[in-house]
């Protein structure tokens, strides 16, 4: 999103936090209403179209949006879902992906009044290390070709352990297949929320443990650098040989000897 956008949906989101402090409990429920609204519009291009039209009145999208979603949402929903087509969005796509983030948004807002934020991050991060290590399993959460209730009754199975804010995201990325991987999801889910928890996330793979101390030392030099608090989530890849391999935000810092080993290959291919 550009500035303009992340601007509309940081104010819309405000209005919303406070919307869901009035109605504690249900914060799945509305995402799933959220979620559907976004659904709706993804399959019908002409009204998406309309509602995305910048020549457009606001209110005019509104009364449209309106006339679609009144009876099939619920009211909180509803007011959001207006607010949202009221907007002027920077880009196409921006409408829905404000969606997205709002009812991933209100999840996380679930979790965080239960003291849960914590608990979901690591879970969702764990979630990508499994499916990252267990090919099968990724291949068919991924394949649209089987039914999404039966890959959802599969996550229920295999991630039963995990705190409900977190199997239904995981859930919803399996509903996203068709336009995003599990991955690309789960990755996304992670980022929101170390933004509710304000702090970064850095993705650490080495070849062996590292103890405490280094652990410690590093999300320092990370937090230094970068300004802002860092979470660790550290994984151990024998094939990095040696070294770090960290990936904070959209930055990759490569360390490790693979790399390096990898660099003089090509050198010497040349």
């Amino acid at each position: 999103m550009r500035t303009g956008s992340e601007a509309a949906l940081q104010q819309i989101g405000q209005m919303w936090e406070g919307v869901l402090r009035t109605q504690p409990g249900q914060e799945i429920m509305l995402a799933r209403l959220i979620f559907d609204a976004a659904d709706i519009l993804r399959q019908h291009a002409n009204l998406l179209g309309a509602l995305e039209d910048r020549s457009r009145d606001a209110n005019a999208r509104a009364v449209l949006a309106r006339e679609v979603f009144a009876a099939h949402i619920e009211s909180a929903v509803l007011e959001l879902v207006l607010a949202v087509v009221r907007e002027n969005w920077s880009e196409p796509g921006d409408l829905i992906q404000a969606l997205e983030y709002l009812g991933i948004d209100t999840v996380l807002l679930g979790a965080q009044r239960e003291d849960l934020l914590s608990k979901t991050e690591e879970e969702l991060y764990h979630a990508m290390r499994v499916l990252k290590k267990q090919r099968d399993l990724r291949l068919i959460l991924n394949d649209t070709f089987y039914p999404r209730a039966e890959r959802s009754k599969l996550v229920e199975r295999v991630f039963a352990k995990v705190n409900p804010y977190t199997r239904f995201l995981i859930s919803h990325a399996v509903r996203r297949t068709e336009h995003y991987s599990i991955a690309a999801s789960l990755s996304l889910y992670v980022q929101r929320s170390a933004q509710h928890a304000k702090h970064l996330v850095a993705a650490v793979a080495s070849a062996i443990p590292l103890s405490a101390a280094q652990e410690a030392r590093l999300a320092q030099i990370l937090a230094d650098h970068y300004g802002k608090e860092i979470r660790l989530h550290t994984t151990i890849e024998p094939a990095v040989i040696g070294g770090l391999r960290i990936h904070v935000q959209d930055d990759v810092i490569d360390g490790t000897i693979a790399t390096r080993l990898a660099a003089v290959k090509d050198l010497l291919k040349k």
